[in-house]
């Protein structure tokens, strides 16, 4: 994952490695060369806009260095007009995928170019006895809110506080975690809604 933001690099790093995935990051095109060189990925998803060396050097670099042994490369970008995709394509780019990113589009892309197939399990919180389980006041007014006004960001950092809190903390946040990457908020708050606080 190539980006000079370094939340986009997280975001993105946490949707693939969700699935199994290994993923290495770099914060421009010049570092993603580097890398590519010591350690060849199967696919790259790179931001075109970036100091130092853009997504379309890189990927023509890219493209002159391996030809038809070049990663898929994959643009991520928020510019997506007809005549920007032709560019893109024309540098070397295999796909593009349009910010904000979205796990299906994502998932999407890596079925189409690396021929990924998916196994789904059954995932759910029935199983998860919820029964004497009190989550701090202030961290679930927190999580609360932030399902509320479907704040992303500040989810992830309040679960993260759940994963580290008490023997039930992990398997929680999982729960929860499931249900934001659905962005299924209705359903964090009903879950919220059977959880004690203290």
């Amino acid at each position: 994952m190539v980006d000079d933001v370094a939340e986009n690099r997280r975001i993105l790093a946490e949707m693939l490695a969700a699935i199994g995935a290994q993923v290495e990051t770099a914060a421009d095109g010049r570092e993603a060369l580097a890398r590519v060189a010591s350690r060849r990925p199967d696919i790259i998803f790179m931001d075109i806009w970036m100091p130092e060396m853009d997504g379309l050097e890189a990927a023509r670099r890219l493209r002159d260095r391996w030809g038809e042994k070049a990663p898929e490369l994959v643009a991520v970008t928020a510019s997506v007009l007809p005549h920007e995709r032709r560019q893109y394509l024309e540098a070397g780019f295999d796909h593009f995928i349009a910010k904000p990113l979205s796990e299906e589009a994502l998932y999407e892309c890596l079925a189409k170019l690396l021929r990924v197939e998916y196994r789904y399990a059954e995932e759910g919180i029935e199983a998860f006895d919820l029964t004497g389980l009190k989550l701090p006041a202030g961290l679930h007014a927190r999580l609360r809110q932030a399902a509320a006004a479907s704040g992303l960001t500040e989810l992830e950092e309040a679960l993260e506080e759940v994963r580290l809190w008490g023997p039930h903390g992990p398997h929680l946040a999982e729960q929860l975690r499931l249900l934001v990457r659905n962005i299924d908020m209705d359903a964090v708050l009903d879950l919220l809604e059977k959880i004690e606080y203290e």
